[in-house]
Order: structure tokens, then C-alpha cells, then sequence
């Protein structure tokens, strides 16, 4: 079973809710990179549980949530009285505040340091980047900010951990060998390709821009799609929005796998390398990307990117 310690917004520990009072049909995610892990459970209990109070979940000694709860709902059905919490992952503190930082190219680090002064975070996690980026401001929240400085830096991770540290570095070497049918006991591959484009309109008050990659339409096929952004005012970022979307053209493998208790899974992180023995689908060396910790397994995601353009190579010598 896990463990929720509650803390108010300081970080001063409250309570600790006990493992009777909550109902165990709860998930939650760890994420890698700059997206929200929602966790929701039921408490039955009267100890007092506030909005932005901080959270954090233990399986036995080791911690592998933390966030802040975001709603409070009062529940009484057949099932008795109870509470239900929603909660955010602590990265979603970013999202109440405006960025206000002028610098529009920088190295990644600086950029990600500023947007964190003003937090109880540890930064020695955060390296320096081997190139500078630019980065547009304009009416963005902090956390739409650290979208932006993440996607113009992949080859970096992302990630803060259960003690409140930042990391921001290379992709690490922490490794985890498993083995079907002993702690891994499903594989789950599925492509989705719903994102891909190659032209974009972008509307804006009573212009327009469109961008295009035309090798690929004349190689391929045209997916053409239009967007109206009333909260774009000039051509630049209208163009800069275009050519965002443009970039996320890949078709996307995700492949799924699910660890029983046999294996220590709270030890798994976002980011760690991971391989799979006794298997004929050839899963080696492969980041993980998401962690979802379930009561007795963990669900990871990981990094399985192919461009649009090798799949469709790769079948047609098939053919």
C-alpha cells in the first residue's frame, strides 16, 4: 500500500492520512518533461485537507509522488462520507504566474533557474546546455514558458524529483534490466499518427501565414491544417507558431510495458534506460518517459519516436 503525508503550501508536514481511510482504487504519473501527473484519490477520515495543500506518496520507504491538491469535493452516497482530493504535480505551480524574464536568448540553464528563483526548489541539478536558444515571451505563463525552453532543447531531460530538486542534464546511464514473464508480464505497442502535418495555416485578426514543408507533400501526401488565434497580433509570432507546429510532424510509437511487484518498481524514474529479456519484440536501451504507479504495478511509457517518412519507406520495401 502507499503512504500520503500532507503538508500545508510552506512544506510544514500536517498529517499523515491513514492507509484505512483511503480508498486504493487511486493512479498517479510521474512524467518526465513539463507535463501535469494528476492524482486523484477518496479519504475517509477527518483529518483537514486544504486547496495547494502539498502532497506526497510513499510505497514503503520510498517516495514516488509529489504535488500539490487543487480540489476538494464533499461526497456522501451509498459508500458513506468522504473527500475527494485532486491533485497536480508540483510542476503545476508554474502555471498561476506570468513569465516575466526579458531574455529572449540564453542558455537553456539560465532561462530554467530564473523561472525557479522565486520557488524552494534545488537547483544544483540544472547544467549548462551546449547552445543558447530564443525564446518568444510574450504573454505566457511560466509554465507555457518551460513548454517552450524544453522543446527547443530534446536531447536534455527534465525532471524534479521527490526531494524538491531540479534535474536538467543528459540523458543519464541508471539502468534497469527486466524480463517478460517474470516482472514484466505485458507489452502494449501503438502508433498514432493523428499529429502529423506538413502544411499550417495560422489566422490571426484579419491576416493570415501558411508554412509548409513541400518535399514532403510531393513525396507523400497533403495533411493540411488551420488554426485562428485571436491572442496572436503580428505576423512573427504567427509565423513562429506555424513553424512549431510543423515540427511536431512524427508518427509516434508508444510502447507500454507493465511491471509487477516482482521488481522493485518504485526505484523507476523518468528518464532511466530501460531493456527487456525474453521477448521477441526488441525492446533495449530505451528511455522511459512515464512512470504510472499503480497499487501493485507500474506502467511505463517509453521513447519510441519514428519520423513519418522512415515508417513509410520501411513498409513500402515491405510491400
Amino acid at each position: 500500500m502507499y503512504n500520503i503525508k500532507i503538508y500545508d503550501k510552506n512544506w510544514t508536514f500536517k498529517t499523515t492520512l491513514s492507509e484505512k481511510l483511503v480508498s486504493c482504487n487511486y493512479s498517479f504519473s510521474a512524467t518526465v518533461g513539463w507535463g501535469f501527473s494528476s492524482f486523484n484519490f477518496e479519504y475517509y477520515g477527518k483529518k483537514e485537507i486544504n486547496h495547494r495543500d502539498r502532497i506526497k506518496v510513499y510505497k514503503k520507504w520510498e517516495a514516488i509522488y509529489q504535488g500539490f491538491v487543487v480540489g476538494v469535493n464533499f461526497l456522501e452516497d451509498t459508500k458513506g462520507k468522504r473527500k475527494a482530493i485532486s491533485c497536480n504535480g508540483i510542476i503545476g505551480i508554474l502555471s498561476f504566474d506570468y513569465a516575466t524574464d526579458g531574455t529572449k536568448n540564453n542558455d537553456p540553464k539560465i532561462l530554467i533557474e530564473n523561472l525557479f528563483a522565486w520557488l524552494w526548489f534545488d537547483l544544483s541539478g540544472v547544467k549548462a546546455y551546449w547552445k543558447t536558444i530564443n525564446m518568444q515571451i510574450t504573454n505566457k505563463t511560466k509554465h507555457q514558458y518551460l513548454q517552450d525552453i524544453l522543446k527547443n532543447s530534446p536531447d536534455y531531460y527534465f525532471f524534479i524529483d521527490e526531494n524538491n530538486k531540479v534535474f536538467f542534464d543528459n540523458y543519464g546511464t541508471q539502468y534497469h534490466q527486466l524480463t517478460f514473464d517474470k516482472d514484466v508480464f505485458s507489452i502494449q505497442i501503438k502508433e498514432n499518427s493523428s499529429q502529423y502535418y506538413n502544411k499550417v495555416k495560422v489566422s490571426y485578426d484579419w491576416w493570415y501565414v501558411i508554412e509548409e514543408n513541400q518535399e514532403e507533400i510531393n513525396n507523400y501526401w497533403l495533411c493540411y491544417i488551420k488554426i485562428s488565434d485571436t491572442a496572436i497580433k503580428n505576423e512573427a509570432t504567427a509565423e513562429l507558431r506555424a513553424k512549431s507546429l510543423l515540427q511536431e510532424k512524427s508518427i509516434k510509437k508508444n510502447c507500454n510495458i507493465a511491471v509487477n511487484n516482482a521488481y522493485k518498481f518504485e526505484k523507476i524514474k523518468p528518464w532511466h534506460i530501460v531493456s527487456v529479456r525474453n521477448t521477441n519484440r526488441i525492446i533495449e536501451n530505451k528511455k522511459v518517459k512515464q512512470v504510472q504507479y499503480n497499487q501493485d504495478t507500474a506502467i511505463l511509457t517509453l521513447d519510441s519516436y519514428e519520423s513519418l517518412e522512415k515508417f513509410i519507406s520501411e513498409n513500402n520495401q515491405n510491400v
